[in-house]
């Protein structure tokens, strides 16, 4: 087993350093000792690491070092403390001569970001580049109400239908809302009971179905908005029978 300064020696060579990487994943629960994670996160760091390496650090050994935190009462080791490092070598990762893109596609789907707790780590991860990951932190419980707020910006539908899922929704935010193209959160703004009559109004120019039915169940919906619909849907029928 190297040391904590091999580990991080650039002229430690691929081969031990994934010799090092085997002898920690072959290790029984519950004794890692307090350098192991550190020894970890060198070898990620370690330009001589192969992407074999990588990939073992990333999805057999912090799975297994997750396991012992999860599991195993009054460890050392801190779930929260070990999500910030793991945010951190998700960064320094896609820098790393050696990752594949398989690599960072994996990680992008790991489903122990529902397990974080503490807000500054879910934040930066928030701003993760993958989709998936910032989905994963909208629909995690502890997330702040700041960053769900940020997120109901996001470029990605999934992640701001997400993220108003799990908000405490207010005015501001379903007239913000009421504005977005995506027809899935359309329909939660129209079948929310606090929309207003000029945000149904302005959900109304929208065509598809479902939100038309959301709207004319809405009790704020006007006169003036069903007659709107129905001339559509009138529309619509007199174009399929060619007239």
């Amino acid at each position: 087993m190297i040391t904590l300064a091999q580990s991080k020696d650039t002229s430690t060579s691929s081969e031990i350093l994934d010799e090092t990487i085997n002898t920690l994943i072959n290790k029984d629960y519950g004794t890692y000792e307090k350098n192991d994670i550190s020894i970890l996160l060198n070898i990620l760091n370690n330009p001589n690491s192969s992407s074999e390496t990588l990939s073992k650090c990333i999805f057999d050994l912090s799975y297994k070092l997750l396991f012992t935190t999860v599991q195993i009462p009054n460890k050392t080791f801190n779930i929260n403390k070990q999500f910030k490092n793991y945010t951190k070598l998700r960064i320094e990762l896609k820098t790393h001569n050696n990752v594949t893109q398989e690599i960072l596609d994996k990680m992008a789907k790991d489903l122990r970001i529902k397990y974080i707790k503490e807000s500054d780590i879910l934040d930066t991860l928030s701003r993760d580049i993958d989709p998936f990951v910032r989905t994963l932190v909208a629909h995690n419980a502890n997330t702040s109400k700041d960053t769900l707020n940020n997120l109901l910006s996001d470029k990605n539908d999934i992640v701001r239908y997400a993220s108003l899922k799990h908000l405490d929704i207010n005015m501001d935010i379903l007239d913000k809302l009421s504005y977005d193209n995506a027809i899935d959160i359309k329909i939660l703004v129209a079948s929310n009971l606090d929309t207003t009559l000029p945000m149904l109004e302005r959900l109304s120019l929208t065509d598809d179905q479902n939100l038309n039915n959301a709207i004319e169940k809405h009790h704020n919906s006007s006169d003036a908005i069903l007659e709107v619909i129905n001339k559509r849907r009138e529309d619509e029928f007199s174009s399929l029978l060619g007239f």
